[in-house]
């Protein structure tokens, strides 16, 4: 993401109430170790398929998906 998207994102947040927003921006090696280690709250990522196919998208959040690095868990969505 862009530093304005990210600003914008920043701004409309804390306008909620009692939520503090620091931006920090890293190298994308350091975002990819940062992403596997969980070492965030809230990551912006974008994401594209490889191939013309729903399952490249509706794979991402699986409760093991590897893409899950937030490791959401859904017993609806599984």
């Amino acid at each position: 993401m862009s530093k304005p998207e990210v600003d914008y994102l920043q701004q409309t947040w804390q306008k909620l109430g009692n939520i503090k927003v620091t931006e920090k921006f890293v190298l994308f090696k350091q975002r990819l170790q940062d992403q596997q280690n969980q070492n965030f709250d809230v990551m912006v990522a974008g994401w594209s398929s490889d191939y013309a196919e729903p399952t490249g998208f509706l794979t991402l959040f699986t409760n093991n998906g590897t893409n899950n690095d937030g490791k959401w868990i859904s017993k609806a969505f599984v």
